[in-house]
């Protein structure tokens, strides 16, 4: 996962919701790249490469039909907060 803010917006979905990019990951979508502002710190944007796949997880996620194992996906935020460095 790299920092970075020149990647094509219409081949990349920003998402700045944590919990739902960490079901994004466990559902093996993967993170391209992470923005962030030092004027908005602690606020990160999370790039994911556009699909049907994760279209279809954020519509789940949106109306609250998506599951997720719990410790995994605690483990998941936790994981993406230290790579980060979003303070607990």
């Amino acid at each position: 996962m790299r920092t970075t803010t020149h990647l094509p917006n219409d081949e990349y979905e920003e998402l700045f919701d944590i919990n739902l990019v960490a079901a994004c990951v466990l559902d093996d979508i993967p993170i391209e790249a992470y923005n962030r502002d030092p004027k908005n710190a602690p606020r990160v944007g999370f790039l994911l490469r556009k699909s049907n796949k994760l279209k279809n997880l954020i519509n789940l996620y949106l109306s609250g039909l998506l599951t997720v194992e719990p410790k995994q996906f605690a483990a998941e935020i936790r994981n993406l907060k230290a790579r980060t460095k979003i303070p607990y």
